[in-house]
């Protein structure tokens, strides 16, 4: 009986596969967070940020719909009674700073500036365990917005 030689698999050249953003029709690197996209359900969530996030989390369990008014009143509350002192925390400036004017400035981030951003978030907060990367784009807002109150006043009021 005659042995067949072990065969090695042949590897093919693959590009990165792309996804089709239903927004508009342009193609966007599937390692790109849209921030337009809505939060997935099993998404991994952060702790309250102040009291509007322990509201929302209460009114989340209730069954209650959330409006625009909602959102504004929750950011509010956060930013009146926040469970952190942001004054303990540096403020953003130079690199730091550049990476928030980029992500802000687009729906779309990028691979790079999302790493950046989730790299960021854990050498400020320090979280633990840290935040791993991943591409839930509500968990990706949530960081922002903690960022967001690190930005200059001045930065704060142009957004």
């Amino acid at each position: 009986m005659k042995k067949e030689p072990n065969k090695k698999p042949t590897t093919k050249k693959t590009t990165k596969p792309k996804t089709s953003d239903l927004s508009n029709d342009n193609l966007i690197d599937e390692t790109s967070i849209d921030l337009t996209a809505k939060a997935l359900e099993n998404e991994e969530k952060l702790p309250s940020l102040g009291l509007g996030d322990t509201i929302a989390k209460i009114t989340d369990a209730l069954g209650i719909e959330k409006c625009e008014k909602c959102e504004e009143r929750r950011k509010n509350f956060n930013r009146l009674f926040p469970w952190l002192s942001y004054k303990e925390f540096p403020q953003l400036e130079g690199e730091d700073l550049e990476l928030m004017r980029r992500v802000l400035a687009t729906n779309i981030v990028e691979n790079d500036d999302a790493v950046a951003t989730f790299a960021l978030y854990n050498r400020i907060y320090t979280p633990r365990p840290p935040v791993k990367r991943c591409l839930c784009p509500g968990l990706f807002r949530q960081i922002i917005e903690r960022l967001m109150v690190l930005m200059p006043e001045d930065e704060q009021k142009k957004l």
